[in-house]
């Protein structure tokens, strides 16, 4: 529909009257309702695209063109359904992130749950390494240490992974001994191998 902007624009102003009884502006005077928005048309300040959402909940969605003559075309569409689509995953992202953070915090939980009896576990096997055992004890004893040891880390980087995801990670340098690293990790599975 090509309406020039200048003068009289009987064909828009049926097709608003025709929408304003129809209901689609809501409960209106309707005449009231066409002499705004045509007054708004002649302005021209209702150009581009944009939504509006009808008292029936579909939500419509104009684009408003010039044309070289000084008219304009209005497209309407019904994009009630892309809608309710955007509404679903920004729902379902919101639902994702809960989630996410529920499962830190059980994650937290737990692992600061299982480091307080896994310390005492450690704190005696100390003790019973300086019990004086039999050396083919002790190096049991060593082993199931370096375990206890390897588990706490293991733990501690659960824990660490928890405060990544809550962006409170804080990034500690530290020195250690590789070949000692790998000595262990060897003996741990040495048997089984």
């Amino acid at each position: 529909l090509s309406i020039p902007l200048l003068g009289i624009i009987p064909e828009s102003e049926e097709v608003l009257r025709a929408q304003a009884r129809a209901g689609h502006f809501g409960r209106v005077d309707v005449e009231a309702e066409v002499a705004e928005r045509l007054a708004a048309l002649r302005v021209g300040d209702r150009f581009g695209s944009m939504e509006r959402r009808r008292p029936d909940g579909r939500t419509i969605e104009l684009r408003r063109n010039r044309l070289p003559d000084g008219g304009f075309v209005t497209l309407y569409g019904d994009v009630t359904a892309r809608k309710q689509i955007e509404n679903a995953l920004r729902e379902a992202h919101a639902m994702a992130e809960a989630a996410n953070e529920t499962k830190s915090r059980f994650v937290a939980m737990v692992s600061h749950e299982i480091r307080t009896p896994l310390s005492a576990l450690l704190a005696t096997l100390v003790l019973l390494h300086d019990s004086g055992l039999p050396p083919a004890q002790q190096n049991l004893l060593a082993m199931a240490r370096e375990s206890g040891d390897d588990l706490l880390a293991l733990i501690n980087d659960v824990l660490e992974m928890s405060r990544m995801e809550a962006g409170q990670l804080a990034l500690r340098p530290s020195v250690f001994a590789l070949r000692r690293l790998l000595d262990g990790a060897i003996e741990i599975f040495r048997h089984q191998a």
